[in-house]
């Protein structure tokens, strides 16, 4: 399996996938978060990540889509 995968307008570092969802024609690639976001002050502070995905759908992207759909099932043989 190859570590990289190869979009039309993008390289994903497939190490980098935390989750990958397959709803009604299309995937949502969920990537491991390396931001994080917060403010604080002596009283108060806060901090979270910020949701890091790609969703391919089977209309809009369909070179993509069927780049993503061999992909996984390579994995799943």
């Amino acid at each position: 399996m190859r570590g990289f995968i190869k979009l039309s307008n993008q390289i994903i570092n497939s190490a980098h996938i935390e989750k990958i969802i397959f709803n009604r024609e299309k995937y949502i690639i969920y990537m491991n978060s390396t931001r994080f976001n917060g403010f604080g002050s002596m009283v108060f502070s806060s901090i979270y990540t910020v949701d890091n995905y790609i969703e391919i759908c089977k209309k809009k992207h369909i070179n993509d889509y069927n780049i993503v759909d061999e992909w996984i099932k390579k994995i799943e043989s």
